[in-house]
């Protein structure tokens, strides 16, 4: 099926539709789970994204329970700051499983860090506060997202400027649901991103909704230095980089807001009860920090 779209002549309608409804147009990103493609609903005619799991990641069974997941863990999210879910299912001709999403016009925040490097603190703040908004309502609501990075979150165009938007809830744990919302799929394959993994995430111990405020941390590291705190390339030098060495210090990589190494300190402690409790708690110290102004 992935050979057959790329293989559409320019101009010609795409022949792939899952379930009778979602015409499939075009490739718009790979994600930890499966690749997001731009779709055409065939009944209103209008545009959607349309997320397809990967097949190696998990059979037609599992990917059909990773797309409910996946729904029902951002629809129980009711936020403007996380991207709307308007169905999933698994096409009966081809055994895909897939999951069907609001098309955003804009970028990810990976896209928009390769192009500028860094971003202004005062622009980090208000996107984490946006984020905030967004965990804050999932963690109420008994999820934890575990997959927090620069690709899952989405710098939607709006009249207001750039609207952040949570993505991918794929891997996200729902509280209750037991078992089934573990990171490891049937195939035994891992999914998540360990350079925003938390000590206690990427040990595999018992986390809670204090892992996604460690990921917020360490992207707003990113987004002001330019640098991830934790870069190592293989995964047991970045075990220890999360886990064991001394945590960075963002003035020693780069020019940062005073207030920032300690904001930073704070949120990366490696017992969770030393960190922020709350997204808000985070984010509201974060935009104080970015407001300051002068540059440690």
């Amino acid at each position: 099926m992935i050979a057959t779209i790329h293989n559409i002549e320019v101009g010609r309608p795409s022949p792939v539709v899952l379930a009778g409804k979602y015409r499939l147009v075009s490739v718009l990103a790979e994600g930890s789970t499966g690749t997001v493609w731009r779709a055409e609903h065939l009944a209103s005619g209008g545009p959607v994204a349309v997320k397809l799991i990967d097949p190696k990641l998990a059979g037609a069974s599992e990917g059909l329970r990773l797309c409910e997941r996946e729904a029902r863990a951002a629809g129980a999210v009711q936020s403007p700051h996380v991207v709307q879910v308007l169905d999933f299912g698994r096409d009966e001709t081809t055994g895909a499983a897939f999951i069907v999403m609001e098309l955003l016009e804009g970028e990810t925040l990976a896209d928009r860090l390769r192009r500028l490097g860094r971003m202004p603190p005062g622009t980090v703040g208000r996107l984490i506060a946006q984020m905030a908004r967004a965990l804050g309502r999932a963690h109420a609501a008994g999820v934890i997202h575990r997959d927090l990075k620069p690709a899952n979150v989405f710098l939607a165009r709006s009249d207001g400027g750039d609207l952040a938007k949570v993505l991918d809830f794929g891997v996200a744990r729902v509280e209750g649901a037991g078992a089934a919302a573990g990171v490891i799929t049937a195939t035994g394959a891992v999914i998540g991103t360990p350079y925003y993994m938390s000590p206690e995430q990427i040990s595999a111990q018992a986390v809670d909704h204090r892992t996604d405020l460690w990921a917020m941390a360490v992207i707003a590291f990113e987004c002001v230095t330019g640098e991830r705190p934790f870069p190592a390339r293989d995964i047991g030098p970045l075990v220890l980089q999360i886990c064991t060495y001394p945590i960075p210090i963002p003035s020693e990589v780069g020019p940062v807001p005073v207030g920032f190494d300690g904001w930073f300190e704070r949120a990366t402690q490696r017992d969770p009860n030393l960190r922020f409790q709350s997204a808000r708690a985070l984010a509201d110290e974060l935009r104080r920090v970015s407001a300051g102004g002068g540059v440690s």
